[in-house]
């Protein structure tokens, strides 16, 4: 399962954002064995665009990932940075090169 989340945060506050973003890795690369990997990457185009690709186990991973405290507390920090609502695309993944 694949998760292609975009977050735009006002212009002056990505690095607010990111710190934030980095702090949630973190707890994933910890606490979330059903994530099987989780990469933030930032627009060329527009810097106050963050894109995160996602892979989970299953479904279920992504339900504990979502309803976890971390990410709670990750929209609660980013509520005032946002700019808009997160766009949130999942996926099947069909073919892949695999990493290595």
């Amino acid at each position: 399962m694949i998760v292609v989340a975009r977050i735009k945060v006002q212009s002056g506050r990505e690095a607010e954002a990111e710190a934030a973003f980095r702090r949630l890795i973190d707890h994933v690369t910890r606490e979330e064995p059903g994530t099987l990997e989780y990469r933030m990457n930032r627009s060329r185009k527009d810097p106050t665009v963050f894109v995160f690709v996602e892979r989970y186990e299953n479904p279920a991973a992504f339900d504990r990932h979502g309803k976890s405290a971390a990410m709670q507390e990750l929209f609660r920090t980013l509520q005032p940075v946002l700019d808009g609502a997160p766009v949130i695309d999942v996926l099947d993944e069909i073919a892949a090169k695999p990493a290595g």
